[in-house]
């Protein structure tokens, strides 16, 4: 399966969750990466850093139930549930361990991954993360979002607009709602993996204040703050998210 023009060709395999069958890419080769997209969104939202990861690394692209090729299984998802489920396809495809890469929402999962199964994450890496909490409304977080577009890459609508538009708004306004309540910053402090955490300063959703959070309470975090990019920094500034991802998961220095 073509991921794209910009993107590598990946092998699609499949597994069996919960009874249902689960689609998943994998490209590349060595240490395993796994990705997780944010709310909204798919494992498309990799793409265009896949040409960097693929050369050093095994990267695994799943799609959350409700999502993606998983909207169909909208009803599969729930926020507190959907770590153990992750879990579940990690046993399912025999990834016993791996780097873990999480945009946004999926920031928030690979946290708790890394806080209730350790021995599962090797590095990790927080891009545009949710759990902190902004002191903003649905509502205001809504009308941020065209914002978010001020820096964009020709070529993202048409990567990400069939799965924003695909995914049922019930689902999004739900676990938006339950993301906007979490507090993590009391339990990053046990986060054991080394940790990147990756943020655009002109982030409208999320301001970069909670990246100095993510920072200061996960212990020898590093932050990489990227000027010009919004809340999709792989998407607007995808040369300089990947080589830093590479550098970090390579125990190389990243430019700060």
């Amino acid at each position: 399966m073509s991921l794209g023009a910009r993107g590598p060709v990946t092998a699609t395999h499949r597994v069996r969750v919960r009874g249902t069958i689960v689609p998943y890419d994998v490209a590349g080769e060595g240490e395993p990466v796994l990705m997780i997209h944010g709310l909204g969104g798919s494992s498309r939202c990799w793409t265009w850093a896949l040409p960097s990861l693929t050369r050093r690394h095994r990267v695994f692209l799943l799609d959350l139930p409700g999502f993606g090729r998983l909207r169909h299984r909208h009803r599969d998802f729930a926020l507190d549930t959907a770590r153990e489920w992750i879990e579940r396809w990690m046993d399912a495809v025999g990834l016993a361990r791996a780097h873990i890469i999480g945009h946004s929402m999926g920031a928030y999962l690979a946290t708790q991954i890394a806080l209730d199964a350790p021995d599962r994450v090797d590095r990790l890496v927080l891009v545009s993360a949710v759990g902190v909490p902004t002191g903003r409304s649905l509502a205001d977080c809504i009308r941020r979002i065209p914002a978010g577009w001020r820096h964009r890459a020709p070529g993202v609508w048409q990567l990400l607009l069939r799965d924003a538009l695909c995914t049922r708004p019930w689902l999004v306004w739900r676990t938006a709602r339950a993301l906007l309540a979490q507090d993590v910053r009391e339990t990053l402090a046990r986060i054991r993996a080394p940790t990147l955490v990756v943020w655009g300063t002109d982030d409208p959703m999320v301001p970069v204040a909670c990246a100095e959070a993510f920072r200061n309470a996960i212990p020898s975090a590093r932050l990489l703050l990227l000027d010009r990019a919004g809340h999709l920094p792989m998407l607007t500034k995808t040369e300089r998210f990947s080589d830093a991802v590479v550098s970090f998961l390579a125990n190389e220095p990243v430019g700060e």
